[in-house]
């Protein structure tokens, strides 16, 4: 990332260019796999704690796709659970969850019920 340089827009104005030491570029051809590797151990604690959804014998709780990740559980006191695991792992890795871009999705007979608020890092859940 040698050659890899970003610039800020806020409204109408630009920062001035800076060179980006870290991270993954967007969009690129590796990026989906080494977020893949970044986040395996969370999924492995997940896994390890018995938290989320199976198929079978195969562990569907957390799915990882590109730089999203969806978390499954059959409850609302499971998933925050799974929530505070992701709390955690961000903390000993240094990293932060947009809690601007989550959401929850409830299926069921009671999907239109009200439910108990979940959190991540903190913050709330809607």
């Amino acid at each position: 990332m040698k050659k890899c340089f970003g610039v800020v827009r806020y409204d109408n104005h630009l920062s001035s260019r800076f060179h980006v030491c870290t991270g993954v570029r967007q969009g690129g051809v590796l990026s989906p796999v080494l977020f893949s590797v970044f986040m395996n151990s969370l999924v492995i604690k997940l896994r390890k704690a018995g938290l989320g959804a199976h198929l079978g014998l195969v562990y569907v709780g957390c799915l990882l796709y590109a730089d999203d990740i969806m978390l499954i559980s059959h409850s609302v006191e499971v998933m925050q659970r799974m929530l505070d695991i992701c709390s955690e792992e961000s903390a000993c890795w240094d990293f932060v969850f947009n809690s601007r871009k989550s959401v929850v999705l409830r299926i069921g007979s009671r999907f239109e019920w009200s439910c108990a608020p979940l959190s991540l890092q903190g913050g709330p859940k809607k």
